[in-house]
């Protein structure tokens, strides 16, 4: 499935559902786990956490940060995963999105302070990865 275009610091929600051979969802026997690539290089290897366990049976989300690791390009994003029992089955899906040139690797600003000073304007900035950022003087 294609879940779009993204930019430097954005989040991709990769989503697994998993499934016995019926298509009934059920839970694997170990969490699924993902494998990016750019092309045919593998760019990490990942396990994604369950997302609620009792209120949807064999619902997997992986919020997939995009930092600096990550170039312009296509990708691709292929879980694994297994189920065994009397219906074993082996699930295997792939994703596919796009990073397009923009956007930062810290992420976005989630929080902003103006602070003014007698020396200054400082104006203090939180990014998504917890970077602080101070600036001096700010102008529009």
């Amino acid at each position: 499935m294609y879940l779009g275009r993204y930019f430097l610091g954005q989040t991709v929600h990769i989503t697994i559902r998993t499934i016995d051979v019926n298509g009934t969802p059920t839970l694997p026997d170990n969490p699924p786990y993902i494998d990016l690539r750019s092309d045919s290089a593998l760019v990490t290897q990942v396990q994604a956490p369950i997302l609620d366990r009792y209120v949807a049976t064999g619902l997997f989300v992986y919020p997939l940060r995009l930092n600096s690791s990550y170039t312009t390009g296509r990708y691709s994003a292929t879980h694994h995963y297994y189920v065994s029992g009397g219906n074993a089955y082996h699930g295997l899906d792939v994703d596919y999105f796009e990073v397009v040139a923009g956007g930062d690797s810290d992420g976005v600003i989630v929080t902003q302070h103006y602070w003014q000073r007698p020396e200054a304007v400082y104006l203090i900035q939180q990014t998504e990865s917890s970077n602080i950022n101070l600036k001096r003087n700010p102008a529009i």
